[in-house]
């Protein structure tokens, strides 16, 4: 990099850049991830949640083992 050979910017200028920019994106895809799971754990009740996690699990894997020339048009 041009301002580093010249000397602009110091390495430690750097690295502190790019942990603050690595620590953002990860306080953000944390948040992503977190927040319909701290939602679902409030507003829905105990069996709710798990007929929902079975259906779904139940739903992808018959749709798994389906074949082609069962799946109407």
């Amino acid at each position: 990099m041009k301002e580093t050979s010249c000397g602009s910017y110091s390495v430690s200028f750097y690295v502190i850049v790019n942990n603050l920019v690595s620590l953002s994106f990860l306080l953000i895809f944390a948040l992503v991830f977190s927040t319909p799971l701290q939602c679902l754990s409030i507003k829905l009740q105990h069996w709710e949640l798990i007929s929902m996690c079975y259906d779904g699990i139940v739903r992808v894997i018959l749709w798994y083992f389906v074949s082609k020339n069962e799946i109407p048009n």
